[in-house]
């Protein structure tokens, strides 16, 4: 709840109201011939349950109904890298995924795991957008409030993984994050993935790399993951060699009727300054 939200109060009892009342500039609703009550702050149920523990107590056998009549609307400042950076005003109860939409998305250098909510100049929380996107939590530490500012800070670490796991991508990975976390992100291995593990690093240079000491390999950024899908029956490992204007150059593996497409997107698309024409 917050200034410029409308409550109605309805009463049954010795008092009758029935009232639609607006959250006031210091926070307050005032509930006539009953009182004031401080609800700026305050969860919507968190406020109803204090308003009606205060009258069942004041007032014996008397019942109060409120409900959220009317939300108000907030003005939030986005900077940082997103695709649209500016000053969004948004319907009351909006949250940061509301924000982004209206600003449309995080821009390429944008980070998903590092965004700032500010309020009053001082930091209330950091946001990590994977949470959202991988474990599908909603339940934001502190929703937004009119007068907050988010920055959409810049990406740190990506790595790309491909092959043997269940969700091939390129991942952002915070500094306390290594190989099993990156694995951990792309939802483990897949049920064909083979024992070993290639890290390439930017420069092409390989590493093998065990299942076993996944929980050690630190990563840096640029650096590309490849598992081997294993397969009952010995056939060749068809490979190509991809160069030039693309994210991230190097050697992959595929199967027979892979598209040249197809290796493009695993390697991350094209560069901006790409002439696909000219390939």
């Amino acid at each position: 709840i917050d200034v410029g939200d409308v409550l109605s109060v309805q009463t049954l009892g010795k008092i009758k109201v029935n009232k639609k009342l607006i959250v006031s500039r210091d926070g307050t609703i005032n509930i006539p011939n009953i009182g004031m009550f401080l609800v700026a702050g305050l969860p919507y149920s968190e406020a109803i349950k204090s308003i009606k523990a205060f009258v069942s107590q004041k007032f014996i056998g008397m019942e109060v109904f409120i409900n959220l009549d009317l939300a108000r609307d907030m003005t939030i400042l986005l900077i940082g890298n997103a695709s649209q950076p500016g000053v969004y005003t948004l319907p009351g109860g909006a949250n940061i995924l509301s924000l982004l939409h209206a600003a449309g998305g995080i821009n390429e250098g944008g980070s998903y795991r590092s965004i700032t909510h500010k309020r009053d100049n001082r930091i209330i929380q950091e946001i990590d957008l994977y949470d959202v996107l991988i474990n599908g939590n909603l339940l934001f530490k502190s929703p937004l409030r009119s007068g907050d500012s988010v920055i959409i800070n810049p990406s740190r670490r990506l790595v790309s993984i491909s092959g043997g796991i269940n969700t091939p991508a390129i991942y952002e990975l915070k500094d306390n994050e290594n190989l099993k976390d990156l694995v951990n992100l792309a939802q483990g291995f897949s049920i064909s993935a083979t024992d070993t593990i290639f890290v390439y690093d930017a420069k092409g240079n390989m590493e093998r790399v065990s299942s076993e000491n996944v929980s050690f390999r630190e990563l840096n950024h640029g650096d590309s993951i490849k598992i081997p899908l294993f397969s009952p029956i010995t056939k060749q490992i068809l490979t190509v060699t991809l160069d030039g204007a693309v994210k991230k150059p190097g050697k992959y593996s595929f199967n027979e009727g892979t598209t040249l497409h197809q290796i493009i997107a695993q390697a991350g698309g094209y560069t901006n300054d790409a002439y696909p024409y000219g390939a």
